[in-house]
């Protein structure tokens, strides 16, 4: 009911510790405000464990911490959390490193960005099918062999219709899609099979994220948060009235 969603970030320097005092948490809307860090993973209304199997692993910086970014949706009634972070450790150095790698519209900067087909990113108030699209090349160096084990999709309220795909040649190449888009329900998919199996990339390879966008009273998620006066035009952000069309891809090398 509050939990919007869960982002845990690795903290190589331990720069946390200071920042949180001795309350032992700080305000990191917008992101974890450590130095080079990375999303180990995040969690939404929905989603499951991240269960990477055998042959692969996360690393994280050795005498490192993590950052628990939590982010709570207000209600107006007193509330209690119960979320807990558990960590499977790997005894050995396993085959082949996974990583998660953000993608999209995330934050309000990204408002303007060139990625946006059509920019800048605004849904308009009463629009019932309105669509904004994010491209961008993927960094995959020639010649390697990384693979795609994880997709996961994330829009807000307004969202009705998500599609991850690959432009590659010509052709494009659906790595995930949801016609019938709900924020309760989210999880990060993981594509079946051993690494050899996986989706493979390639150097040239470019992300298509697709959002559609139902801002009317006719979009019952967004009624059940909203009334219909209070439907205005959104942008991109992080509060759960703003929005969203990001995807997060899990790659193994």
């Amino acid at each position: 009911d509050v939990v919007h969603h869960v982002v845990v970030f690795t903290d190589p320097l331990g720069e946390g510790t200071a920042l949180a005092g001795a309350e032992g948490n700080y305000p990191c809307f917008g992101g974890p405000g450590v130095t080079d860090t990375s999303v180990l993973f995040a969690w939404a209304p929905g989603g499951q464990p991240l269960d990477l199997g055998t042959g692969m692993g996360s690393p994280v910086p050795e005498n490192g911490q993590f950052v628990v970014q939590m982010h709570y949706h207000p209600t107006g009634d007193e509330a209690s959390d119960a979320t807990q972070l558990a960590v499977r450790w790997s005894d050995s150095q396993p085959e082949k490193t996974a990583e998660m790698r953000v993608f999209g519209g995330v934050l309000e900067p990204h408002t303007n960005s060139p990625n946006w087909e059509d920019p800048p990113f605004s849904v308009p108030a009463g629009a019932t099918n309105h669509v904004e699209t994010w491209t961008q090349d993927l960094p995959v160096p020639a010649g390697a062999d990384v693979r795609l084990f994880a997709v996961f999709p994330h829009m807000h309220l307004a969202g009705v219709d998500i599609k991850i795909s690959i432009e590659r040649d010509g052709d494009d190449l659906c790595l995930s899609h949801h016609p019938t888009w709900d924020f309760e329900w989210q999880r990060t998919y993981l594509y079946d099979g051993e690494f050899s199996d996986l989706p493979q990339l390639a150097s040239g390879d470019r992300l298509s994220i697709r959002c559609t966008f139902n801002n009317s009273d006719s979009n019952p998620m967004l009624m059940e948060y909203i009334d219909a006066d209070s439907i205005d035009e959104v942008g991109v952000g992080e509060d759960t009235f703003d929005e969203m069309c990001t995807a997060i891809i899990g790659v193994a090398y």
